[in-house]
This record gives structure tokens, sequence and C-alpha cells, in this order.
């Protein structure tokens, strides 16, 4: 018996039922011209398309080819000055390619070609030739956060042929943690300590001597607290100690802020500062409000007032605020009657007085409850000559 014979069936027409030769011509004859004004209008888009799609496939490969782009990671600008990385690239055109320049993101970068060892500006490539590019990173004054620098090869018709990014980040050679001190709310004459950690690489510190913080405000001060224990930090011996940070004896309500610092020689010779900013927000017994007085613009002769509410605990706290001007031309009183009827509020009228001279006036007024508690509210004015 004969295997079986694949077949081709070809699908066959059927004709619609009631529909005749004549009419299937008339609708050939209706629908073949509105087809072709379709293909009219719609020609000139896919030809567009077509075109662009051609562009797109035969675009060219870059004329310098090798990788142009490093991470250096962590490095130490203790030992160092400058991060240094060599790319090389190659033309990978059919013509010479003239390089004219090398441009950087920044001022903190040491680019050069390098030919047989000798550092160029400029340089031509022939066709597969291979060029060494030279990219440095200065390390002084670098942030300890992770950074990327660009630098630009420039050709011929100043267009930009290659960009280069080399990422790195500077180690830290010595920690403050935490990085800012914020006390919080520090009684008005009392005193609020806390502690910070200080580590310092080893190789700084010869004697194991950590120095001594200087403050720049009287009443924020750190001692050393403890004694001194080795750790390791990015793989170096360092040495770390804890200070105990003492607010004390603020007088003056309201945001304070102080700095911290102590200086340390590096293997450059030159000093090195660690600074521990301090902040807190002095409270005390009374409150003003609102925390600042501004008159806006006043014509030279003109006397206008504003108000300040002060808050007080008690009444009786109230009779002992003092107000002291910071300028001639602004008086201030209290006036002891209360506002609204609340006992523990009273009024610090402020005047602007006299003739200041055109122009912006800054200055303040001090509210003084006791010796160890004063508030200090600027007063602005513009002052302007009449028309």
């Amino acid at each position: 018996m004969a295997p079986p014979v694949c077949q081709v069936v070809r699908p066959s027409i059927k004709r619609s039922p009631g529909r005749s030769p004549r009419h299937q011509r008339w609708v050939l004859a209706y629908h073949l011209p509105v087809a072709a004004t379709v293909w009219i209008l719609l020609a000139p888009a896919l030809m567009c398309c077509l075109s662009a799609a051609l562009a797109a496939a035969s675009v060219s490969k870059p004329p310098l080819t090798g990788n142009c782009s490093a991470d250096l990671g962590l490095v130490d600008g203790l030992t160092q000055q400058e991060a240094t990385h060599v790319f090389t690239l190659a033309n990978s055109t059919t013509a010479p390619l003239e390089l004219t320049s090398i441009r950087g993101s920044c001022g903190c970068e040491d680019l050069a070609y390098l030919v047989n060892s000798q550092r160029q500006q400029s340089i031509t490539l022939q066709p597969g030739e291979i060029v060494a590019v030279q990219m440095g990173v200065r390390l002084s004054g670098q942030p300890p956060i992770p950074v990327t620098k660009t630098a630009w090869l420039i050709g011929a018709a100043g267009n930009i042929v290659a960009t280069l990014s080399l990422s790195l980040q500077v180690r830290e050679p010595y920690r403050v943690q935490p990085a800012h001190l914020d006390l919080g709310d520090v009684p008005a004459g009392g005193t609020k300590t806390a502690l910070v950690t200080v580590d310092i690489d080893k190789s700084l510190l010869p004697t194991e001597q950590f120095p001594a913080f200087v403050t720049d405000t009287p009443g924020v001060t750190a001692i050393q607290s403890g004694a001194v224990t080795e750790t390791q930090r990015d793989g170096k011996q360092s040495l770390a100690a804890e200070y105990l940070v003492t607010a004390s004896h603020l007088t003056s309500v309201g945001s304070a802020t102080a700095r911290l610092s102590f200086a340390l020689k590096v293997p450059s010779g030159q000093l090195d500062t660690i600074s521990l900013p301090v902040s807190a927000n002095v409270v005390g017994d009374f409150a003003v409000s609102p925390k600042a007085v501004y008159f806006g613009a006043v014509s030279v002769g003109a006397s206008p007032v504003r108000d300040l509410i002060v808050t007080g605990a008690t009444a009786a706290s109230l009779q002992q605020v003092r107000v002291l001007s910071g300028s001639p031309n602004i008086a201030a009183q209290v006036i002891p009657s209360e506002v609204g009827g609340d006992s523990n509020h009273a009024i610090v009228r402020i005047t602007l007085s006299g003739k200041p001279p055109a122009g912006r006036l800054q200055t303040y007024i001090i509210l003084t409850y006791s010796e160890s508690q004063t508030l200090t509210v600027p007063v602005t004015a513009t002052v302007v000559t009449s028309p």
C-alpha cells in the first residue's frame, strides 16, 4: 500500500449568497480609489519612518573605543596628594582622528595624553592607534563622600569625541560621632551633658594622647572621658576616645550654637582642624511674641509703635523684666498691665524715635528676667526720606 501523499489544500472562495459578479465589480470599483487615496496620504509618513529606521541602523560606532569609566573606591588622602588613573582608548575609525584638548568638570583634575611617557595636551591618532589618557584628581579639599569627576576629549571641530569618568571616595583620617551634636532643650542657667566619640588614625597620634577641644562659646566645653581604646576603621588601626560635652550657664533664651575644635598635624606637616558643631535651645521662664520686630518702611521723623507680648510664669515674675535697647533710636518699656485678663502676660512697647539716617536700621532689644535669663529680639526698619 502506498504511503499517503501530503496534499496542498487551497482555500475555496465562496460567493456570498445573493452577490452577483456585477455587484462584486462595483465594490472593487468603489474601494480601489479609496485605498489609493489613503496610500497617497500615508506614503510620506511611511517613507520618513523607513528613512529614520535605516539611519538608526547605519549609525557608526564611537570614534574612540575602550573603557571610559573607572572606580578607585576608597583612597587615602593622608598618604597621597592625588589619585590617578590611566584610560586606554583606540581610534576605531578609518581616518586620522585629531584630539585638540581635554576639559575637566572642575579645576581639580590633572589631564594629559601620554605619548612615550610624555605628557601632551593634543594628539592625532591614526586608524587603529592606541592612546593613554591620564586623569588625576587632587585629594585636598575633597569631601569624604563618593564623588565622580568627568573629563571630555575634544576634537578638531570643538566636538566631544569621548567622555571619561573617574569615581572615588576620600577616606576620613578621623571621625566624630555624632558629626553634629544637638543638645535639645537646655534650661537657662542650668546644665546639660552629652557624649561624643572621636576616632583618629593611630599614625596621627604617635603618643596616643588626644588633644583638647577648644570652644568658641564659654558656656560649652568638652572634656575627655575614659581611656583611649584601639579599634579598626576601613582596614586601618585607629584610636578612639569619648568626650563629655557640657552646656552650662547659658543665659540667652532661644537657639544657641557653639563650635568645638582642635588641630591635628598630618603627614604633610600641615595642621588639619577637627570641628564639632553644637546646638541647643535655651529654655527660660518667660517667652516673647513675635520673636522679631520689623517696622517696614518708615519716613524720617515718624514714630511708629510695635508691641511685644511677654509671657511669664506669674504676674510677679513679669515685674522683674527689664528692657535694654541697642540703639538710641529705639525706645522700649514694659507695660505691666494684663493682656486679655491673663495675669501672666505683659506688653513691651517699642517706639522708633528720633531721626535715624535713611537706609536700613538693624538693632535689637534685650529683655532681662534675671541674672541667668536674657532674651534678644531683633529690630529692623527701612528709613526713607519723604517725597
